[in-house]
C-alpha cells in the first residue's frame, strides 16, 4: 500500500494533466448540444467547444487535486483508518466525481437545482405562479 501511495504522489502531476486533458477533449465526441441543427458560425462552435473543454478539464483536474490532498491526509492514517473525518469523506466523494468526469455536471446540476428552489420559494412568498 505504501508503494502505491508513493507512486501516485510521485507521478501525480503528469497523470492528472493527461487524464484531465482526455476528459476535456471528450467533449468533441460527446456533445451536450446538437449543434448541427442550429445555424451558428465557426466562432460560436469554437467558443462552445472551448467552454466545454475548460469545463471538463478543470472539473477533472479538481478531482485529481482532491485525490492528491486525500492521499496526503490519509497516508499516516492507513492501514487502521483511525481519525478519519467528514472532510476526508467529502474529499473522497469529490475525487471520485472528478476522476470519473462527473464533477462538473454534478456541480452544475446542484447550482441549477438551488436556483430553481430559490425561484420556487420566491414565487411562494410573493404569491406569483
Amino acid at each position: 500500500m505504501e508503494y502505491l501511495l508513493k507512486f501516485f504522489i510521485s507521478y501525480w502531476i503528469p497523470l492528472s494533466l493527461i487524464m484531465s486533458f482526455i476528459w476535456g477533449v471528450r467533449v468533441i465526441h460527446i456533445s451536450y448540444l446538437d449543434l448541427s441543427t442550429q445555424e451558428t458560425s465557426k466562432l460560436s462552435y469554437f467558443f462552445w467547444f472551448f467552454y466545454q473543454f475548460v469545463f471538463n478539464f478543470v472539473g477533472s483536474f479538481a478531482g485529481w487535486v482532491c485525490f492528491y490532498i486525500l492521499l496526503l491526509r490519509t497516508q499516516s492514517k492507513l492501514p487502521n483508518f483511525i481519525d478519519f473525518s467528514w472532510s476526508d469523506l467529502l474529499l473522497f466523494i469529490l475525487s471520485i466525481l472528478g476522476l470519473t468526469g462527473h464533477l462538473p455536471q454534478t456541480l452544475y446540476g446542484l447550482v441549477v437545482s438551488i436556483g430553481k428552489f430559490a425561484e420556487a420559494g420566491a414565487a411562494k412568498v410573493t404569491g406569483s405562479k
